[in-house]
């Protein structure tokens, strides 16, 4: 048992796996920025078609 959380600790300090969940983060906050921008625009242009319509 000792040698096993030795392990853990060792591939910790090696790899740190904060690398990846921080990646997966940014790469969430890209998807929800790029979800918004284009909800937004495409709420604009639907406002602007409407407007030189009428």
């Amino acid at each position: 048992m000792e040698t096993y959380s030795a392990q853990i600790e060792h591939y910790y300090f090696l790899k740190p796996p904060g690398d990846q969940f921080v990646k997966q983060i940014i790469f969430w906050i890209m998807v929800i920025l790029g979800f918004l921008i284009t909800l937004s625009v495409g709420m604009i242009v639907i406002n602007w078609s409407l407007n030189t319509q009428i």
